[in-house]
């Protein structure tokens, strides 16, 4: 990798100090999807200055060391699952968003909800919670709760891997080799959280905490038998060494009474059938609850 770093840096070079320069072709580029795009965003020197930037009608506290607000600022940020729930979350959902870092899934579901709904958003780390309140003020939110703790198989105090200096995306419940340091926060489980929260159904659920996602239905036992989560959107991070194989990840889901639908099913559909080619990726899987649709019709009539 390193090696063809050395070999495209010269390019990249060149592209950044033409964007930096020329506000329209940066306008095109910003809107682009293409592979090294963020390797371009490396060698910008006059366009991402940290502070407060607007992205697509939102605003957002920049800092550009860290490469997932970076990714954020440049549409880059998982824009493919983004586009899909601008189109499938619906007015009035109670939403659920853990891990919610800086606030990407949080504020857009806020918008796509209005009014009449309801955001939880919950994350650990104290220097992402710290920029997710500040986003969510920029912003005007009021239809959104915060929680600084984690979610996981019990209630009780844990040790959090803060992410490397380079990216926030990576804290994590647990030691782990790769930390920038670590530091002891409270943890709950799901079923209180949502007892405490006086919610009596979760519409939709995204769940993105680097590995500590089983744990986490783990202590949704009691939301999971009473059919209090309709959908969730969950993080397989085959890079963990808790996640297990994609085929084994999904099974468990499975056996809790849901069906996956819409995103990366091909990839799923290998998985089941034997394939290994996807057990090291890092997928966002959705799934649905197994007769929610049928009871959607049953209530139309």
């Amino acid at each position: 990798m390193d090696a063809k770093r050395a070999v495209f840096a010269p390019v990249a070079r060149a592209a950044a100090f033409v964007l930096d320069r020329n506000d329209r072709l940066f306008r095109w580029y910003r809107d682009q999807s293409f592979r090294g795009k963020l390797f371009i965003s490396e060698y910008l020197e006059r366009r991402l200055r940290n502070g407060v930037h607007e992205c697509d009608g939102l605003l957002y506290d920049f800092d550009f060391a860290d490469s997932v607000q970076r990714s954020v600022y440049l549409r880059a940020y998982e824009r493919d699952e983004l586009a899909f729930l601008h189109r499938y979350i619906q007015p009035g959902w109670c939403c659920v968003d853990v891990g919610a870092n800086i606030g990407v899934y949080t504020l857009n579901l806020s918008r796509w909800i209005g009014a009449s709904g309801r955001v939880l958003a919950i994350e650990p780390s104290p220097p992402c919670f710290e920029r997710l309140q500040r986003n969510v003020a920029l912003n005007g939110v009021d239809n959104c709760t915060l929680g600084n703790f984690a979610v996981s198989a019990r209630c009780e105090e844990v040790t959090f891997s803060l992410s490397p200096g380079a990216s926030t995306g990576w804290g994590r419940v647990g030691e782990w080799e790769w930390s920038g340091g670590t530091t002891r926060v409270s943890a709950r489980t799901f079923d209180s959280i949502i007892e405490e929260s006086g919610v009596d159904r979760v519409d939709f659920l995204k769940v993105d905490i680097e590995g500590h996602e089983l744990e986490l239905l783990e202590g949704a036992a009691e939301s999971l038998r009473q059919g209090r989560i309709d959908r969730m959107l969950i993080e397989y991070c085959g890079v963990s060494p808790s996640a297990g194989t994609l085929k084994e990840f999904a099974e468990r889901i499975g056996a809790l009474g849901f069906r996956p639908v819409c995103l990366n099913l091909a990839k799923l559909s290998a998985a089941a059938g034997g394939s290994d080619a996807h057990d090291r990726e890092v997928l966002n899987l959705l799934f649905e609850r197994v007769g929610l649709g049928d009871e959607a019709t049953a209530g139309r009539g």
